[in-house]
């Protein structure tokens, strides 16, 4: 199996210029056949532009995936606008594959 995740910005509508809607996406191919291909939104839809700025919107470095026996873990991070002192949160789940 391949797993990946990425971050997804299919949910911003057109003429949308203040949020930058993103949700966390997992993928999974079995036995790395994209016909064998599911996709599953892993988060809460959040505003990207919440994200510290450092250059840029800065999410961190906290990301990750790996096998777990019966499937994947994720680690991801996401904005949280309800603390501006404290701009992301860290999050991480089991996510069965079979």
């Amino acid at each position: 199996m391949v797993a990946l995740t990425y971050y997804d910005l299919r949910f911003l509508t057109p003429g949308n210029t203040t949020t930058l809607p993103t949700a966390y996406q997992l993928a999974t191919l079995q036995h790395g056949n994209p016909r064998l291909r599911t996709e599953r939104r892993t988060s809460r839809v959040f505003d990207w532009l919440q994200a510290p700025f450092v250059g840029g919107h800065f999410l961190g470095d906290y990301q990750g995936l790996a096998a777990d026996g019966k499937g994947v873990r994720a680690v991801l991070t996401e904005t949280d606008s309800g603390a501006p002192q404290n701009r992301t949160d860290v999050y991480s789940g089991s996510f069965r594959t079979r």
